[in-house]
């Protein structure tokens, strides 16, 4: 296959994950010793797909080209029962508010829905049993399902003043034609990217309702990441 996409992890052996898009079946594991990438890269390649021991893989990618540095990514917010599914291996994920019901060579979280491991393979963190975690990283298939965290932020306790981080906003008319109303308080960033994580809109609120002309986008899905004061929301916006 020829494909490309976002890194959003780096193996120590070189080897990455990257997204295109967010959902479901939108990120994927990628072999390879050769090529140097960090988070955030664009990439295009050609690669064989193969199941490795269960896990599903794009093998030694060759015509490798890094289109750009630095991109926006996104994590998928979902259930520690979809993260022990193939829906999200590849991809990256965050769980909130996940009890910690073992530790040993990997430890197990479970938020209620069903239990899933948490791999020490990229970062080695010691839990507390008893304790809820939120917890983000990739998905990876070894005997079983596990997310994988990559760096110390990706592993926090949670407690209920975590959820003030969410920012109320309103984003409509949604799909749009020319304008587009963001209802969040004044003074916050407004990004507009496209799905490849490029920026083509960011702007900052003047009023409590901003409209803003996106009529120059081309039709399509974008991502709107709205923050303010260390609160952020994220949506999609279908361009029509």
């Amino acid at each position: 296959v020829s494909t490309g996409g976002i890194v959003t992890a780096v193996h120590a052996n070189g080897a990455f994950n990257m997204s295109s898009g967010t959902g479901a079946w939108s990120g994927v594991y990628v072999y390879t010793t050769q090529n140097t990438v960090a988070e955030g890269d664009s990439v295009n390649f050609t690669a064989e797909v193969q199941e490795y021991q269960g896990l599903t893989e794009l093998a030694y990618p060759t015509d490798f080209v890094n289109v750009s540095s630095g991109n926006f990514f996104l994590s998928n917010s979902i259930t520690t029962a979809q993260a022990n599914t193939e829906d999200y291996e590849g991809c990256l994920v965050t769980t909130t508010n996940a009890n910690c019901t073992t530790d040993g060579s990997w430890w197990d979280i479970n938020d209620g829905s069903g239990e899933v491991g948490v791999s020490k393979f990229l970062y080695s963190y010691t839990p507390s049993i008893g304790t809820s975690y939120n917890v983000t990283g990739v998905v990876e298939y070894y005997l079983s399902f596990k997310i994988l965290p990559r760096y110390a932020n990706d592993v926090s306790i949670y407690t209920e003043v975590s959820e003030n981080n969410t920012l109320q906003t309103t984003v409509y008319p949604n799909p749009v034609n020319e304008f587009v109303n963001i209802e969040a308080p004044a003074n916050s960033t407004v990004t507009i990217l496209s799905i490849e994580g490029k920026v083509v809109i960011n702007t900052t609120t003047n009023n409590a309702v901003e409209m803003i002309d996106v009529s120059s986008l081309e039709s399509g899905s974008y991502i709107v990441s709205i923050s303010n004061n260390n609160a952020n929301s994220t949506q999609v916006l279908i361009k029509k």
